[in-house]
């Protein structure tokens, strides 16, 4: 058997084709799902594709597609946690399942028609059944499409003390015949099921990696499997037995797929290539390498026909790490109406501690270009500061220059120069080529590169909040030349290994109408009085600041750009991290609902040489809350020896010093005032 290229689509969508499925033989579609938060439907046209149909608004993309075994309705997963059910023949919704919990969808099956349990979806008639891998629920869902409902959770086997912990089901398939379930984990673990009653029937040993695709052959008897170790293996579905185990590839097998001539089985890989193995002689019988993109720019389909008998292969490039639970507008959606209703926060019996503060200290508004950005910033210090070392600030998701407060900057600046910049397009920022791109952590990071070689800077600290800690804590991972210190206020690691709060949460965070009072809900607990208290400091101290208000239409930009920074498969900030020779200091509140407290308890033991500090009672606003505790935490820092081994205790690095070890003891546990 040999197989040869068909039909090769480019730019067949806007970012990484995650999952693909063919209807069945005779209807002749192609159905491939995309993190473009799309999914798309082909039809051969002699050998080559043609686009029929565009979904669209499946947020955070698409994880994986199917098509049920009589070809009238299609299925996908997308990372926002729903499953959508439409017709194949008007594309109209049959149901979207909408109450998964976050990360708890992956890889998804239709039950074979006319098998048990199998489906045709008509009245009175057969079940449509659909099998999803529950992700982080370390489960099989089988979601009853007919009922709209929910009809049976399988439970995964506990790992063995050998695997991974990481529970998180990856993949899902049905037999043919309809009598079995098989789902691979993210610890490696391989479960099949009886299909009709749910029992696990076996335990498939053999993989300790992520097992991300799995299939049965045609006449059922074996599973065959695609796993991180670089193996694909086949098993013995009725007995539970390793058969065989196949090598070749140079990096993950990421997908397989069954011929159903049933001599023949295809895997595609990340390093590339597809390759074809031979059934009879378990041996691989050719090797193709039109997918030359090794860096998980997977938008490319490719068919692929063997000699005999034509039927489509497609190899789906999938990829790993958890589904993260957040949410921004889908990729082509435009600034929604402000429905309200917004925040109400009685302030009006708070008083300033220093009332008598006037913004003359910050200096006059300046302008610098960087690239296509005009910077609207401002440079300031009090006096003679003890640290020659400037300090330049990045602001968080939807918030400018006057974000940061009157008192904050004032005490800041007594000990160094301290700048402040709108981030590029907001405030009083603009685009010298006004565009509608969405405007990432990654892009932050270079236009503050940039704009800080526009000031003629050759080193300096940086403090960021929130997006502004993820762009911090890029430059000390890919710029350490330009970085003495970075401080990360609230921030988590920026790229696919973040991890942020619950769907709800960030979902009311990214409203781009947002006002004070809406961010200062997440910011603080405003259920405490010393929430209620922060928030209300927050609020009136920022609003004697010149006016800079963000822009709607930008917050949106910058919602789209942050989930497409983090989504899954990009981990290079987080590799960079590892080995980070600039010493960071974490910081944040122990009831942070936006950035978890664990995201930065992980980070600071990944991190070479991290301080961390978290402060008790207090969320994502922690800085405004506890400002005399944070400052003195961020001052014992800054001066602190040099070198990251220096500042380490507990830290991802091994080294010395107790000073980060009392700082912390002290200000986690310690009852501080609101400043």
């Amino acid at each position: 058997m040999r197989a040869s290229l068909l039909s090769r689509t480019e730019a067949a969508h806007d970012d990484s084709v995650w999952g693909c499925a063919w209807s069945p033989a005779g209807v002749s579609t192609l159905v491939t799902g995309s993190v473009d938060e799309s999914v798309k439907l082909w039809s051969e046209a002699g050998d080559s594709l043609e686009q029929k149909h565009h979904l669209v608004g499946l947020s955070l993309g698409v994880v994986g597609v199917d098509v049920d075994g009589t070809g009238q309705y299609g299925a996908a997963s997308s990372l926002d946690s729903y499953v959508t059910v439409w017709s194949m023949g008007d594309y109209s919704t049959v149901h979207q399942f909408t109450n998964i919990p976050p990360s708890e969808t992956w890889g998804l099956a239709f039950a074979p028609a006319g098998a048990a349990g199998g489906s045709d979806g008509s009245d009175g008639g057969p079940k449509l059944l659909l099998a999803v891998a529950g992700g982080s629920a370390n489960c099989v869902r089988l979601l009853d499409v007919t009922a709209q409902g929910e009809a049976a959770v399988l439970a995964m086997p506990e790992p063995t003390e050998r695997q991974r912990r990481e529970k998180f089901v990856l993949s899902v398939a049905y037999s043919p015949d309809g009598r079995r379930i098989a789902a691979g984990g993210m610890d490696g673990t391989v479960a099949v099921f009886d299909a009709p009653t749910g029992k696990l029937l076996h335990t498939l040993d053999g993989h300790f990696k992520p097992v991300r695709d799995l299939t049965f052959t045609p006449d059922s008897k074996q599973v065959i499997t695609a796993c991180d170790d670089n193996h694909a293996h086949m098993y013995d579905a009725e007995h539970g037995e390793l058969i065989e185990a196949f090598s070749g590839h140079e990096s993950w097998v990421l997908s397989v797929s069954a011929h159903p001539g049933g001599n023949a089985f295809a895997t595609g890989s990340s390093d590339g290539k597809v390759k074809l193995w031979d059934l009879a002689t378990r041996t691989c019988a050719q090797t193709c390498s039109e997918h030359t993109d090794q860096d998980c720019n997977w938008n490319i389909i490719t068919m692929v026909q063997p000699s005999r008998p034509r039927a489509g292969l497609v190899a789906r490039l999938l990829t790993n790490a958890l589904a993260l639970a957040a949410a921004a507008p889908a990729a082509g959606d435009s600034l929604p109406p402000d429905t309200g209703p917004h925040v109400q926060i009685d302030c009006s019996g708070y008083q300033l501690p220093t009332p008598d503060l006037t913004p003359d200290f910050l200096g006059p508004l300046r302008h610098a270009t960087a690239g296509n950005n005009r910077f609207a910033y401002r440079r300031f210090q009090l006096g003679d500061p003890p640290d020659a070392t400037p300090m330049v600030l990045l602001m968080g998701y939807g918030g400018t220059m006057s974000d940061w407060g009157l008192t904050l900057l004032h005490r800041l600046a007594q000990h160094r120069e301290i700048i402040i910049f709108d981030n590029p397009a907001q405030g009083l920022s603009e685009e010298m080529k006004p565009g509608d791109a969405p405007l990432t952590p990654e892009g932050l990071e270079e236009s503050t590169l940039a704009f800080i070689s526009s000031l003629n800077l050759t080193r300096m600290h940086v403090a960021g909040w929130s997006l502004g800690a993820c762009a911090a804590l890029k430059l000390a991972a890919f710029h350490p030349d330009r970085v003495s210190k970075v401080v990360a206020w609230g921030g988590t690691s920026p790229d696919g290994r973040a991890v942020t709060g619950s769907l709800g949460v960030m979902k009311t965070l990214f409203n781009p109408h947002n006002q004070d009072e809406d961010y200062a809900a997440q910011n603080f607990n405003l259920s405490s009085p010393a929430g209620h208290a922060g928030a209300c400091f927050w609020i009136t101290d920022k609003r004697r600041m010149p006016k800079d208000g963000a822009k709607p239409e930008v917050n949106l930009r910058y919602s789209k750009g942050v989930m497409r920074a983090i989504r899954p498969w990009n981990w290079g900030a987080w590799t960079a991290l590892k080995r980070c020779s600039v010493p960071v200091l974490l910081m944040g509140g122990e009831e942070d609902i936006i950035i978890p407290p664990s995201a930065q308890t992980k980070l600071a033991a990944h991190v070479p040489g991290a301080w961390l500090a978290q402060f008790p009672n207090a969320g994502h606003g922690f800085l405004w809350q506890h400002m005399d505790q944070m400052l003195a935490v961020m001052e014992a820092f800054l001066t602190s020896g040099g070198s990251s081994s220096e500042a380490q205790s507990g830290g991802g690095g091994g080294g010395g010093a107790d000073t980060r070890t009392e700082l912390y003891s002290r200000f986690s546990t310690a009852a501080c005032p609101v400043h």
